[in-house]
């Protein structure tokens, strides 16, 4: 049986709340100014519950009535419009949680928002939350208007298992950007890189705005580019590595995994990756950064040709090498450090960094009987260490280099583990060793091109510490 509403009883704490569930919005407007024609309190009404904790705004929200929401929030103070059912719903919830995506409920959402909807309520251990709703259900506008009016981007609620928002926001590349750039974590972009199911062109859409600025974030955007680079999407892993401050080690860390030997990023892209990875090295305002130890790191890695070595074997001098794309490379490095004012003449390793990356050789030589020991941390002998039979092409065309740059040479050039004719290891002055390799590799060696010398040899304590 219908309500009366042309008579009733005005002190009905539930009055207004039967006149919304009569889906007659005149029917609102009778009883509410037939309460104010008596002088009663509206809003005491509209924050009595019925049965099931629901208010006058909640059923409002629940029919989707724009008028008739409107004409409550007109009376409605905060506490009316962020008020719990039973099950612990705001009338923001109700409507994320029934959404359709339609312009009238983004109305109604406007509307609610605008009057001073709380989007993080219900506050304390949520069950549901309004935004994770609303992007579960790809509901991405109110998802974004509830962003804009402050939603927390980071909560999580038991729902939707306590995951992310930006899991629900996958497909939308706008919204994630915006969740990112508010500090939510997306552990699951690596996997959605690694699985191709988002590309580099779609990666890099949501990057500009992502904090990558934000130091707290910079180890993930560290493992998020390792796998981008892993999966050939350079655009995106070049804009992470030009736009995060990484620090040394992880720089160093990003050296190894781009720039080592058949790692499958063709020689155009490791040549724009030099381009970046320079620009970082003399831009790092990192106090423990030491920019001579970089450009030699990524020289040598670069300059690390054999693949039989990455694989921890034995260098035949047959490896596929192409000395000719590894040349250019090292020639863009060189020519970058010298635009910047370090010429490879005066890179030179410091002694922290010798002992932590070339310890195996100050071991080796150390147990070399030479009298008066002398060392050169040049970037020449340094390559020399590291050369493989295959290499030497490369090592020939960088001693006439450093021979016009006045580079004095002395080095051994015998790598760890690696052998000749025999299956022992052994030492022997660079001149005879790089004319050795030589041979083996029928490329004639001027000799003018080597200086008889000593080889490189340990220095003493006081020199290392």
């Amino acid at each position: 049986m219908s309500m009366n509403f042309e008579n009733f009883d005005v002190h009905d704490c539930t009055i207004i709340t039967k006149a919304v569930k009569s889906r007659n919005v005149e029917n609102v407007e009778k009883v509410i100014a037939s309460l104010l024609s008596h002088g009663l309190d509206i809003t005491h009404s509209l924050c009595t519950p019925d049965q099931q904790g629901y208010s006058a705004l909640h059923h409002a929200v629940l029919y989707k009535d724009l008028a008739m929401v409107k004409k409550l929030l007109m009376y409605a103070d905060k506490r009316c419009i962020n008020m719990e059912s039973h099950d612990r719903s705001t009338a923001l919830l109700l409507l994320c949680r029934n959404c359709l995506a339609s312009d009238l409920e983004e109305e109604i959402l406007a509307s609610l928002l605008h009057a001073g909807a709380n989007p993080d309520l219900p506050e304390k251990d949520p069950f549901s939350l309004p935004l994770l709703c609303a992007l579960e259900r790809r509901w991405w506008r109110g998802a974004e208007l509830m962003l804009d009016a402050g939603a927390d981007a980071t909560a999580t609620d038991f729902e939707h298992d306590e995951l992310p928002a930006t899991y629900f926001a996958r497909y939308n590349f706008e919204i994630l950007s915006n969740l990112l750039s508010r500090g939510c974590d997306c552990p699951h972009l690596n996997g959605w890189i690694t699985n191709r199911s988002l590309t580099d062109a779609q990666l890099k859409t949501i990057l500009p705005n992502s904090g990558l600025s934000n130091p707290g974030n910079y180890q993930f955007w560290l493992d998020v580019l390792i796998d981008a680079v892993s999966v050939s999407y350079h655009e995106s892993a070049m804009y992470i590595l030009d736009h995060c401050a990484f620090d040394m080690h992880q720089l160093e860390h990003l050296i190894e995994d781009i720039f080592k030997p058949n790692n499958g990023i063709n020689w155009a892209d490791k040549n724009k990756y030099i381009t970046v990875m320079m620009k970082k090295i003399f831009m790092s305002n990192d106090r423990h950064h030491n920019k001579n130890d970089q450009l030699i790191d990524l020289f040598l890695t670069c300059a690390t040709s054999c693949p039989m070595f990455d694989d921890g074997e034995v260098c035949c001098g047959s490896c596929d090498v192409n000395v000719e794309q590894i040349w250019i490379i090292l020639e863009h490095i060189i020519r970058l450090a010298e635009h910047n004012g370090l010429p490879i003449e005066k890179w030179e390793l410091s002694k922290e960094r010798l002992k932590i990356t070339f310890c195996n050789m100050i071991l080796a030589v150390a147990q070399c009987d030479y009298e008066d020991p002398q060392i050169d941390l040049n970037v020449l002998n340094l390559v020399l260490y590291e050369t493989t039979l295959c290499s030497v092409p490369l090592v020939l065309k960088l001693l006439p280099l450093m021979k016009q740059k006045d580079v004095v040479y002395t080095s051994v050039s015998e790598h760890r583990g690696m052998s000749f004719r025999s299956n022992t290891s052994f030492f022997m002055p660079s001149h005879l060793t790089v004319r050795f390799y030589a041979e083996q590799c029928n490329v004639t060696a001027s000799e003018s091109d080597f200086k008889y010398s000593m080889p490189l040899m340990v220095p003493d304590q006081r020199i290392l510490e």
